[in-house]
């Protein structure tokens, strides 16, 4: 009897960061957890200088994370949604995510009654990243990011 056991997101998540930067030569320590149904947090410590800058290239961190969603998703044929930790979760960043997630879904609610679209600037890739994800399940509005690398902006607009 042939029995192939079945491979968690965390695993699949864990297995493909750990790949991903082997191959960019970054050393890290990886460790991830399903946090919720549908949602990975990978934990990843490192002390090189190749680590470092991974560390503050949160553009970088973004496209990590986001390949790794995608990757974990397509193995297991459902969307998965990965987040990295650095162990550097301040008040100050929590503040900023918690405040983006409560913006996005006020935009949203007003986008949906008034049927017009809304424009956010000023935000970095991983915000946009984080309006995105808190969004994306909203089904009476979407989102997409248009402008040029430094002058991306973020458009919440009604579905049709």
């Amino acid at each position: 009897m042939n029995v192939t056991a079945r491979k968690t997101a965390a695993r699949i998540g864990s297995d493909f960061v750990s790949g991903l930067l082997a191959h960019m030569g970054i050393s890290a320590r990886v460790k991830a957890k399903e946090t919720a149904e549908g949602t990975v947090t990978i934990a990843l410590d490192g002390d090189d200088e190749a680590f470092d800058r991974l560390e503050r290239d949160r553009d970088l961190q973004a496209a990590v994370a986001q390949l790794a969603g995608q990757a974990t998703s397509q193995a297991l044929d459902a969307r998965v949604r990965v987040y990295l930790d650095f162990g550097d979760e301040t008040p100050e960043r929590g503040a900023r995510e918690a405040f983006l997630g409560d913006m996005a879904a006020e935009l949203a609610a007003l986008v949906a009654r008034s049927g017009r679209r809304a424009v956010i600037e000023g935000l970095d890739s991983a915000e946009r990243r984080l309006v995105h994800t808190a969004l994306m399940d909203h089904g009476d509005v979407k989102t997409h990011s248009e402008g040029g690398e430094s002058n991306r902006y973020l458009l919440v607009q009604p579905r049709a």
